[in-house]
């Protein structure tokens, strides 16, 4: 079983690299990129559909809209170029990384402001 997830979790996230990629590629058609970034900006928002405090409900969303815009996202895309993104991503692991650290910088920065503005001001 920890073998499948671990499969499954390199595939995911060589795939949401790849979503990356495509998403500054010119080729790629817009309502694919535009999807991406919407199923993207919705997995790291803190807004959801349902509220996270809604037990199982508020979890759920989040289990089934992000990867059901991605699968949409990398079916929109030509199996030519979802190919060529695969192939790129999986050689620029390393990469995702610092990507994701800079994701979580930007959250800390904004809530450090926040936090700031609302009581130190």
């Amino acid at each position: 079983m920890k073998r499948w997830f671990t499969g499954w979790g390199a595939i995911l996230r060589r795939d949401v690299i790849a979503l990356v990629l495509a998403v500054r590629d010119p080729r790629v058609p817009m309502r694919a990129k535009l999807l991406a970034v919407a199923a993207t900006a919705y997995a790291v928002s803190p807004a959801d559909i349902v509220p996270d405090v809604v037990p199982i409900l508020g979890a759920a969303d989040d289990l089934v809209v992000v990867p059901a815009g991605l699968w949409l996202a990398i079916h929109l895309i030509p199996d030519d170029l979802m190919a060529e993104f695969r192939l790129r991503a999986s050689r620029t692991r390393r990469r995702a990384g610092i990507v994701v650290l800079g994701i979580a910088a930007l959250w800390v920065a904004l809530l450090a402001f926040a936090v700031w503005w609302v009581f130190v001001r």
